[in-house]
């Protein structure tokens, strides 16, 4: 590994001056991200739970796509004892920390309907519409 050269003390200048001056930048964009999200919220429910196009000025347009609810990521520990219980001796198969990725699939596969659809209906959660910007073309 090659030997670190020591920073001189202009360098050491110049790396703090660009690092505030980036730091400025990445608050400023930070405080933009709340402002994003809550048009992206406000945007969400001007669509009122449908795919939907909306017109800016100049040519921008944004377009909010709702997405079918999906199976968490991760089980939430309040629920994992009830989402084992309902997988039954599947458990291994179903789950390795996170559902399976075919989980739904999997589930109807390997349990009997009922069982399956109440697993699925524990786990299943809202999902938030996709959001954004570009040109109309």
């Amino acid at each position: 590994m090659p030997e670190a050269k020591a920073l001189t003390a202009a360098q050491i200048a110049d790396l703090v001056t660009e690092g505030a001056r980036l730091q400025r930048i990445f608050d400023r964009l930070k405080a933009k991200e709340e402002r994003l999200k809550e048009i992206k919220e406000q945007l969400r429910t001007a669509a009122g739970e449908k795919d939907a196009t909306f017109q800016g000025r100049n040519g921008i347009v944004c377009v909010v796509k709702q997405i079918a609810e999906t199976i968490v990521r991760t089980v939430p520990p309040a629920l994992v004892v009830r989402a084992r219980r309902l997988a039954g001796k599947f458990s291994g198969q179903l789950f390795n920390l996170t559902p399976a990725k075919s989980f739904e699939l999997e589930a109807f596969k390997l349990l009997p309907k009922q069982q399956a659809q109440n697993l699925t209906k524990l786990l299943k959660t809202p999902s938030t519409a996709r959001v954004s910007f570009g040109n109309a073309t």
